[in-house]
């Protein structure tokens, strides 16, 4: 049951991280429709869940050089493309441009940041 309540909580997280995304960020949008945010805050989960461990272990392996040169900045980068990725895969969750996947990428960052200090939960899983 716990398990369910995480992933319960973790989909609103990403809607709620989406949804401030689209507020403050110009190029960010789900064209209004509830039910695209609903479905990108789903998708962006899935592949933050199944990319991104594969992406950022690529990156601090082979790619350390990389991340070093940049100051840990390249893995910002792999955030930006989940946002990307998410937007492809859901048809009304657009992202404008580039500018507009960094900035949204930092403020879902931020709100992340924010909830999990707000509900204790960590990557793990498991109440700080």
């Amino acid at each position: 049951m716990r398990a369910i309540q995480r992933l319960l909580l973790m989909w609103a997280g990403n809607v709620a991280a989406l949804f401030i995304a689209h507020l403050f960020v110009d190029g960010v949008d789900y064209g209004d429709d509830w039910w695209a945010l609903l479905i990108a805050g789903l998708v962006f989960g899935i592949v933050n869940t199944l990319v991104r461990p594969v992406l950022r272990l690529v990156m601090k392996t082979a790619g350390l050089p990389l991340v070093l040169l940049t100051f840990g900045l390249a893995l910002f980068a792999i955030d930006v493309l989940m946002l990307y990725i998410t937007s492809w895969i859901v048809h009304d969750f657009t992202i404008s441009s580039f500018g507009a996947a960094l900035a949204g990428a930092a403020v879902i960052w931020v709100v992340h940041l924010l909830l999990e200090a707000a509900f204790g939960i960590g990557r793990s899983g498991r109440r700080k």
